[in-house]
This record gives structure tokens, C-alpha cells and sequence, in this order.
């Protein structure tokens, strides 16, 4: 399955101004043996949804990222939260084909944005890192969903 051209150009865009070396913990989850149903006390886990595609899960780490930065960045005096948003915009209107798949978007970056605001009520050298980081990981992330599904 292919980004849609829209997609690749928003995700190219995002991060491209990002300097650093790409650092993406790889994220894995231990598969179970296929075709294995669950014991007889337990439910059925839900079916599939039919609009997951390879790159979902990569999108929605990339929406959680995008949330975070769009916090971090405004604790921290930069002032462009409100174009993280619209990034976040602009990959919704790519990649949100059903209400499904919008929602869960929109699920992991709020889950980014509300994430650390426990936590953090000003900026930190610690928040400051933390926001480096992420726009590595955003970057790395962007590249290998585009250079894997662009078209």
C-alpha cells in the first residue's frame, strides 16, 4: 500500500528543515503464534479494522510526536505550536480516509499534547532536550515512511 502523493509531500515538508541524524528506537511487539485463539474464557479480540495499513503504526508514533512538539514548543518559547497543528491538519486531511482512521490520529497527537502537561508548567533544560530529541525522531520517522510508502 502507497501514501498518497498529498501525504508524502506533507510528511517531506515537516520535518525537512530538521538538522540532526535520524534516532528512532525501533518498536517491536512480540507476535503470538498465528492462527492461536484465545482461551475459551475470553472474548474474541476485535477484528482487524479494514483501513489499518503497513505505515498506521509509524503515522500515529509521528502524530504523538507532532502533539508533544506542539506543547513543548510553546512552553519552551518558540512560539509555533500552532504550526504543528496545522501540520497536524494538513496529515489528517491526507491520511484521514475514515472517520476511524481520523480519530485515531487525532487520539495519538492529543495523547502527545496532554501527555506531559502534568509534568512540565515551564521550560526545562530537560524539556528543551526532550524537544530536540523529538524533532529527531519526527524527522527519522517522516523519512522512512516516505522513502518506504511514498509515491
Amino acid at each position: 500500500m502507497r501514501l498518497s502523493c498529498l501525504c508524502t509531500v506533507v510528511l517531506v515538508a515537516m520535518f525537512a528543515a530538521t538538522p540532526g541524524p535520524a534516532s528512532a528506537q525501533a518498536r517491536g511487539q512480540a507476535a503470538g503464534p498465528q492462527g492461536a485463539k484465545p482461551p475459551a474464557n475470553q472474548p474474541e479480540p476485535p477484528k482487524p479494522d479494514s483501513t489499518v495499513l503497513p505505515y498506521d503504526r509509524d503515522l500515529d508514533r509521528l502524530a504523538e510526536v507532532m502533539g508533544t512538539l506542539a506543547f513543548l514548543r510553546d512552553l519552551c518559547g518558540h512560539n509555533d505550536g500552532a504550526a504543528w497543528r496545522d501540520r497536524m491538519n494538513e496529515l489528517m486531511e491526507a491520511e484521514g480516509s475514515t472517520p476511524e482512521r481520523r480519530n485515531r490520529l487525532a487520539g495519538a497527537y492529543n495523547r502527545g499534547f496532554h501527555g506531559l502537561q502534568p509534568g512540565y508548567h515551564r521550560c526545562t533544560p530537560a524539556a528543551d532536550l526532550l524537544g530536540e530529541r523529538l524533532m529527531r525522531e519526527g524527522a527519522a520517522l517522516s523519512r522512512a515512511i516516505t522513502s518506504r510508502y511514498g509515491t
